[in-house]
């Protein structure tokens, strides 16, 4: 992604396993839902690709708050 006064002014994208930021310029995408999702690193890329191959997909349907991250445990 080109950096410009657009994009240096848009808030950061959540990670959709994690909710902390996706960094600006990585690209993490996992497919959940029939929809590719942006993840903030490598981990919840792997995380979210073990729980949608394992057939456990719905997690992300039904929860209602994204998982804990280190700093908030």
């Amino acid at each position: 992604e080109r950096l410009n006064v657009t994009t240096l002014n848009r808030p950061p994208t959540p990670c959709y396993h994690c909710a902390l930021p996706v960094p600006a310029g990585k690209r993490f995408n996992a497919v959940v839902l029939g929809e590719t999702r942006e993840l903030c690193c490598p981990g919840c890329q792997a995380v979210t690709e073990a729980i949608v191959a394992s057939g456990l997909e719905s997690y992300y349907r039904h929860r209602s708050e994204t998982s804990a991250n280190p700093q908030s445990l």
